[in-house]
C-alpha cells in the first residue's frame, strides 16, 4: 500500500490526527498517547505513561466485559466495543474502541494498539432517541389504559385498534383489521354528519365530536371522539388516530334529564293553570256570595234598630249575632277575594301621595278598641310628618292585619308595640313599621310557613285563637306587589317581631 518510509510517516501522521490511539505493553501498561487521547481524557502525557487503562475508569460497565475483552486480545484477536471512559476533570465520554494485539515472531504478544473515535455526542442522541422512544410507549400505554384508539389509513381502512376498542364494539382485532368504521356504524348520524369529520380530517385538522356507535351485539354506545390526522411533508394526511372516551352514560343520565326537566315543565304549567281556575272560581264565588251577604248584614242592622226601638232587648241581640256573624264572614269572604286577585295577577296599585300620619292614625282609630277589649297595652313610638307615596288602602290593610295578629296571639295584660322609622335600603328611601308583642311566639318550623296561604303556624291555633291564615299571606304579597317585604323574628313564649318595609314609589 505505502512504497516508502515517507508515506508510511504521513500515513502514520494522518492516523493520529484523526484516531484516539494509545498504546499499552503486555501487562496494560500504558506507553503511548497521542494528542487527541490526551485532549479527550484531560490527562497530559506524564500522568497517562505508566499508568494502566484503569486510570480512564468510569465504573460504568460491568467487570465481566473487561474479563470477556481481555480474554480475546490475550488470544491475539482484536476486540471491539463501545466504551465510556471518566476525564480527569470528572466527565465522561464515549470512545468507539477498537484494540489490536502485536506479536512477535514466536507468537508471544508484546502489545496493544488501542485506536478510538469520540462518539459522545452519538451516544447521547441515542439517548435521547431512547428516552423518546420510551416517553412514546408510556404515552400509549397511558392510550391504551384510559382511551379507545384505532389508528386507520389515509382511506379511513382500520390498522390498528386496542384492546378496548374490541370490548366495547364486542368485535375481535381480526373482524375489524382491514375495514372501515362504517362496521360500527348505528345509523344515528346524518349523512352531512360524516361529510363535515372528513372534510375537516382530510384538511388535516383535528376533528371533535360524539358520535353514536353499534356493537356486534346490537347495542349502541356513545363515544366521546377525537381524530388526529398524521400529516405528509406536503400537508397531506397518511394515517388517523382517533381516541374516544365512553360517554354512554352520561348521554343516558342527560336524555333521562331532558324528559324529567320537560315532565316538570308540563306539571308545573298544568299546576299554573290548575291554580288560576281556582283562583278565578274563587273570585267569581266570592263575588256571587257578597252580594247577598250584604243584604243579611243591611236587614239585620236595620231590624235591630227597630227592635231597639220598640224595646225587643231578646230579637236586638239576636239580630246583633246576625249581624257581627255577617260582618265576619264577609271579612272572610273579601280576604279570599283579596288572595284570589293577588295569585290570578288582577290585583292593582292606586299609587299616589299620602300623610302618612294620617294612616297611621287611622290604624291606630281602629286597632286601640281592639286592644283595650282584651286587657293587652299598646305603645306607640311615632314622630313622623310629610307625605308617602304608596297605595294608602294596601298599607292601611297590612298595619291592621299585623296589629290585629299582635293581639290575637298576646295574652290578656301582654304588651303590643307599634314603632315607625324612616329606612332605605338598597338607595331607595322608604320606611319600617315594626310591630313587637309579648305573645306566645313561634318556632323556627312555624316560621317557615308563616306566609303561606290558608295556614298558621300551628293547627292548634286556628281551634284556639280562629282565622283562615290569610292575613299574613296577605300583607306579605300586598308588600311585594309596592316593592317592600315583611321579615319576622320570634321566640316561642316570648314573643314576635314583624318588620315591615315599604319604599317612597315616588
Amino acid at each position: 500500500m505505502f512504497t516508502n518510509s515517507i508515506d508510511m510517516k504521513h500515513a502514520l501522521s494522518a492516523f493520529e490526527q484523526i484516531f484516539i490511539v494509545s498504546m499499552t505493553d503486555a501487562n496494560g501498561i500504558i506507553t503511548f498517547v497521542n494528542d487527541n487521547f490526551c485532549e479527550v481524557s484531560k490527562y497530559n502525557p506524564s500522568e497517562l505513561l505508566g499508568q494502566p487503562h484503569k486510570l480512564l475508569n468510569s465504573n460504568f460497565h460491568p467487570p465481566a466485559m473487561f474479563k470477556q475483552m481481555w480474554e480475546t486480545i490475550r488470544e491475539g484477536e482484536h476486540w471491539q466495543g463501545d466504551v465510556k471512559n471518566r476525564a480527569k476533570d470528572g466527565t465522561e465520554y464515549w470512545l468507539d474502541l477498537k484494540i489490536v494485539p502485536f506479536a512477535d515472531q514466536g507468537g508471544a504478544i508484546y502489545q496493544y494498539l488501542a485506536i478510538g473515535s469520540d462518539i459522545t455526542k452519538r451516544k447521547q442522541h441515542e439517548s435521547q432517541l431512547d428516552q423518546t422512544v420510551e416517553n412514546l410507549r408510556d404515552i400509549e400505554n397511558a392510550l391504551d389504559e384510559s382511551s379507545i384508539v384505532a389508528i386507520t389509513d389515509e382511506k379511513g381502512v382500520i390498522t390498528y385498534v386496542n384492546t378496548k376498542f374490541c370490548e366495547i364494539s364486542k368485535y375481535n382485532r381480526e373482524e375489524l383489521i382491514g375495514k372501515t368504521h362504517r362496521v360500527i356504524n348505528s345509523r344515528h348520524h346524518s349523512k352531512h354528519f360524516f361529510k363535515n369529520m372528513w372534510d375537516t380530517i382530510k384538511q388535516g385538522k383535528v376533528w371533535k365530536g360524539e358520535v353514536k356507535n353499534r356493537a356486534k351485539d346490537g347495542s349502541e354506545y356513545w363515544m366521546n371522539t377525537t381524530i388526529v390526522p398524521y400529516l405528509n411533508e406536503d400537508g397531506s394526511p397518511h394515517h388517523f388516530i382517533s381516541i374516544r372516551t365512553d360517554i354512554t352514560d352520561r348521554v343516558k343520565a342527560e336524555s333521562e334529564l331532558a324528559k324529567r326537566t320537560e315532565q316538570l315543565a308540563t306539571a308545573h304549567d298544568e299546576a299554573i293553570r290548575a291554580n288560576l281556575v281556582k283562583s278565578q272560581f274563587l273570585a267569581n264565588m266570592s263575588h256571587e256570595l257578597r252580594t247577598p251577604l250584604n243584604a243579611i248584614i243591611g236587614y239585620s242592622e236595620m231590624l235591630k234598630e227597630e227592635a231597639d226601638e220598640i224595646g225587643e232587648t231578646v230579637f236586638s241581640d239576636d239580630l246583633g249575632k246576625i249581624s257581627s256573624a255577617g260582618n265576619h264572614l264577609l271579612a272572610l269572604i273579601n280576604d279570599i277575594l283579596d288572595i284570589s286577585k293577588i295569585e290570578a295577577g288582577k290585583m292593582e296599585l292606586f299609587v299616589e301621595p299620602c300623610s302618612l300620619q294620617e294612616i297611621v292614625q287611622d290604624v291606630l282609630t281602629t286597632i286601640r278598641p281592639l286592644v283595650s277589649a282584651k286587657g293587652n297595652h299598646l305603645t306607640t313610638n311615632i314622630d313622623l310628618t310629610g307625605f308617602i307615596t304608596v297605595d294608602s288602602m294596601k298599607l292601611r290593610q297590612i298595619l291592621i292585619n299585623l296589629l290585629s295578629n299582635a293581639n290575637k296571639f298576646t295574652d290578656a295584660g301582654g304588651d303590643i308595640a307599634f314603632t315607625v322609622y324612616r329606612e332605605t335600603r338598597g338607595n331607595q328611601p322608604g320606611y319600617t313599621f315594626l310591630v313587637e308583642d309579648t305573645g306566645i311566639g313561634m318556632t323556627v318550623e312555624h316560621l317557615g310557613k308563616l306566609f303561606e296561604p290558608f295556614t298558621q303556624a300551628d293547627a292548634s291555633m286556628t281551634r284556639k285563637y280562629g282565622g283562615t291564615g290569610l292575613g299574613l299571606a296577605i300583607s306579605q304579597r300586598f308588600s311585594q306587589l309596592m316593592g317592600g317585604i315583611i321579615t319576622v323574628k320570634s321566640s316561642l313564649q316570648k314573643g314576635t317581631a314583624f318588620y315591615c318595609w315599604i319604599p317612597d314609589m315616588l
